[in-house]
C-alpha cells in the first residue's frame, strides 16, 4: 500500500517503434548524432516548468523533484503516454531511470551515448552517474536499430534480455511468453547458462538461429492449419444446420416417370455430395398432374417446413385425382388448351 512504480518501454512494430511512458523515467533517441528526449516527465516540478514558474536548472535541485503525478500502483487506473515513430537503422534508443537523468545533463548523456557499442555505453553511463553521486538507483537500457530479417538466418547478433525478464525463475512462471534466445547467460541455471554461452559464439549462433526460425515457422504453419480446419469445421456445421431447415417438393426419379416427393435440403450438390435427401415419396406420378403443376414440380416448389411440404403434396395429389375424373379439369394431360 502506498507503493508505485514508473514504466518506460519500447515495442517494435516492424518498421516502427512505439514508446509507452508513465512516471519520471525517460526515453531518448540518438539519431544522426542528435539526442532528443521522447518522453515527458510526470512530476510536480515538470508541471512548474511547463507553467513557466521555474527553469530546468531550478527543477534539478527542487526539494519536491521526486514527487510523481502519475505512477502505476496496481489499484488506480492511469493514462500512459503513447507515441509511435519510424525506426531507422542506426538509431540508438536509451531508456533510463531518474538516477541517470537526474545527475547527468542532456549534453553529457548525448556524448556518452554516441560512443561505442551498447554494452560499453551502458557501463559508461552508469559509472558516470555513480561518480556524480546518484542518490537513486541507476537503470540504463541501450538498444540499437539494425537491419535484420529472420528469413535471412545469417546473423550472429543475438538480443540480450536484461532485468527480471532475464531471470530463469521469472520465465518459468510465464510459460506462454516466447522469450528470445538471448546472449546473456543465466547464472541461476548452469545447464542453460552453458547452452546460451555456446549459442552466443559466432560458430554456433547461426545454427541456433536457424533452428529457432524453423521452430517458429513450424508453430506458425501449425496454428494456421488449425485455424483453417476450425473454420472449415464451423462452416460445415453451420451449413448442415441450415440445410436441415430447408424443405421443398420436387420429382423423385426421372422427370417423365417420376413421382412427387418431399425433400429436406436444397436442390443440387457440392463436391459430389447431394445437398438434399428424400423424406417422403407420395407415389403420385408427376405425369398425372396438370401441366402447369408438372412444370412447378420439375423446378422444385419451396416449402416453409416439413408440414408445409406435406400440405403442398396433398394439394398436388388432389389435383392429380381431379385429372383422373371422367371429366378432367382444364389443364390436365389430354385436355384441350
Amino acid at each position: 500500500e502506498g507503493m508505485g512504480t514508473t514504466v518506460t518501454a519500447l515495442y517494435w512494430l516492424g518498421a516502427r517503434v512505439a514508446v509507452v511512458h508513465v512516471g519520471d523515467s525517460r526515453a531518448y533517441l540518438l539519431r544522426d548524432g542528435e539526442l532528443s528526449q521522447l518522453t515527458h516527465d510526470h512530476t510536480y516540478v515538470q508541471t512548474l516548468v511547463d507553467a513557466g514558474r521555474i527553469s530546468e536548472e531550478e527543477a534539478a535541485t527542487h526539494p519536491r523533484r521526486s514527487l510523481l503525478m502519475r505512477a502505476l500502483d496496481g489499484v488506480n487506473p492511469v493514462e500512459a503516454d503513447l507515441s509511435v515513430r519510424e525506426a531507422r537503422a542506426g538509431d540508438r534508443y536509451l531508456l533510463c531511470s531518474d538516477g541517470l537523468s537526474g545527475v547527468l545533463s542532456t549534453e553529457e548523456i548525448g556524448i556518452l551515448l554516441a560512443e561505442g557499442e551498447p554494452t560499453g555505453c551502458v557501463t559508461r553511463l552508469v559509472d558516470r552517474a555513480l561518480e556524480y553521486g546518484a542518490p537513486d538507483n541507476v537503470t540504463v537500457v541501450v538498444a540499437d536499430v539494425i537491419d535484420y530479417d529472420l528469413d535471412i538466418a545469417d546473423s550472429t547478433i543475438l538480443p540480450v534480455v536484461v532485468g527480471a525478464a532475464g531471470e530463469l525463475r521469472v520465465r518459468e512462471r510465464l510459460p506462454h511468453v516466447e522469450f528470445p534466445l538471448d546472449a546473456q547467460p543465466d547464472p541461476e541455471n548452469v545447464a542453460i547458462a552453458r547452452e546460451r554461452a555456446v549459442a552466443a559464439t559466432p560458430e554456433s549462433a547461426l545454427k541456433v538461429r536457424k533452428r529457432e526460425v524453423r521452430r517458429r515457422r513450424w508453430v506458425q504453419w501449425t496454428l494456421s492449419i488449425l485455424v483453417i480446419l476450425a473454420a472449415l469445421a464451423a462452416g460445415i456445421f453451420t451449413g448442415r444446420a441450415w440445410l436441415q431447415h430447408q424443405w421443398y417438393v420436387s420429382v423423385y426419379g426421372n422427370p417423365g416417370t417420376g413421382t412427387v416427393a418431399v425433400y429436406n435440403g436444397i436442390p443440387g450438390s457440392a463436391l459430389g455430395f447431394s445437398l438434399s435427401r428424400v423424406i417422403t415419396d407420395s407415389h403420385v406420378a408427376v405425369g398425372t398432374l396438370p401441366l402447369f403443376d408438372q412444370e412447378l414440380v420439375s423446378k422444385g416448389i419451396p416449402a416453409a417446413d416439413e408440414n408445409d411440404a406435406a400440405r403442398i403434396t396433398n394439394e398436388l395429389a388432389q389435383r392429380a385425382r381431379e385429372c383422373q375424373a371422367e371429366v378432367p379439369a382444364a389443364g390436365c394431360p389430354g385436355t384441350p388448351n
